[in-house]
């Protein structure tokens, strides 16, 4: 499931600017195919949907909230089904190969559904990197007041203070629940599935948010300028089982914690972990 970390690592500081609190939702479940053909079936819908001969734009693809949440849903199955090393054959015809070793890599060039427009955009959230793209950009049709544009989006919208509100959010309306069902002897693998599923997509969904606004502060010639430099770019990913029962373990035991939201909030306010 591509666990981030363990939770004291989303405790980052500095908080800014307009942010979404999202809370633990116990009513969201973890999805999970049923076996490597289901996810199959499910990745080559979302890769029609991205690539097809029907498909929508790489730019309307950033603001479709709907096909984006298809597509992190099928990246976690994915993940589950990896780390339980699960034999996954069927997915080699849609760019995932194995090293052999449990992990795999993936074929983005012969297969983009695997990382979209909105993934390279975020690239774009680190000021050392969209700043210093300038030149290279007003070579290909930017104009000056385009990355006037650009550069005021990324240094007034903060993807990083995004992201670590709402998993800051997250976990502390988590633990509030995780308490109550661990009194009531009923605290599970269920629940902590849901937890991490849940961190997943706002993780991503936070990025796709971003992306759409970036978009949306540039005109279209820019957007596609942007867009078709992004395109460009070699990117490699690959893809590893980790250890979920121990990630469980430990996530469980902060949640559990007395003192949790104390330390939570200090550590988010004074910006230490």
């Amino acid at each position: 499931m591509n666990v981030r970390g363990y939770l004291l690592a989303l405790l980052l500081a500095g908080l800014a600017g307009s942010v979404q609190a999202v809370e633990f939702d116990a009513n969201i479940k973890a999805p999970r195919a049923a076996s490597g053909a289901d996810l199959k079936a499910r990745y080559a819908n979302v890769a029609a949907r991205l690539t097809g001969p029907n498909a929508v734009s790489a730019l309307d693809a950033v603001r479709d909230r709907a096909l984006a949440k298809e597509r992190i849903d099928a990246r976690y199955m994915l993940g589950a089904m990896v780390d339980a090393h699960a034999p996954l054959a069927e997915m080699e015809e849609l760019g995932l190969k194995p090293k052999g070793d449990g992990s795999y890599t993936v074929d983005v060039k012969a297969h983009p559904e695997w990382h979209t427009l909105s993934d390279s955009l975020v690239l774009m959230s680190s000021p050392n990197f969209s700043l210093g793209l300038e030149s290279t950009l007003i070579a290909r049709g930017f104009r000056p007041e385009d990355f006037a544009a650009l550069r005021d989006y990324v240094e007034t919208h903060s993807l990083k203070n995004e992201r670590d509100q709402r998993q800051l959010s997250l976990l502390l309306s988590a633990s509030k629940m995780a308490k109550k069902l661990q009194k009531l002897k009923r605290l599970d693998d269920t629940f902590m599935a849901s937890f991490f599923y849940q961190k997943e997509f706002q993780f991503a969904e936070s990025g796709r948010e971003w992306a759409a606004g970036l978009l949306d502060a540039l005109e279209p010639q820019a957007q596609r300028v942007l867009a078709s430099y992004l395109s460009e770019l070699t990117i490699t990913t690959s893809i590893a089982p980790t250890a979920t029962a121990e990630a469980y373990k430990q996530e469980k035991a902060l949640l559990l914690r007395p003192d949790l939201e104390q330390l939570a909030r200090s550590a988010f306010k004074e910006g230490r972990l």
